[in-house]
């Protein structure tokens, strides 16, 4: 199912629920060039520490929460960005 739409002005939070007790994906783009997922996190929900194959930027929309970046803790909150680069254990 593909979210975005050509020529349409959207808000990315508006694509993607938050559900108790989960964190939900959306897949926005994925080929050749770029691959852009979406998630969201219900409070308390974290991923696990992993690496990327490429370099993730990302947005956090709503709300606040906690990432950590080779081992160091940066709080997030609405409006904030942060770029992970590939290979570096992130979560």
């Amino acid at each position: 199912m593909n979210l975005v739409k050509k020529d349409e002005v959207f808000q990315l939070k508006d694509l993607i629920a938050i559900e108790g007790g989960k964190i939900l994906t959306e897949q926005l783009v994925d080929n050749d060039a770029i691959k852009m997922v979406l998630k969201s996190f219900d409070a308390g929900m974290q991923l696990p520490e992993h690496t990327a194959q490429g370099t993730a930027l990302v947005f956090c929309l709503e709300g606040e929460g906690v990432i950590t970046n080779a081992g160091v803790e940066y709080p997030l909150h609405s409006g904030d960005n942060f770029v992970f680069v590939s290979g570096v254990l992130h979560s």
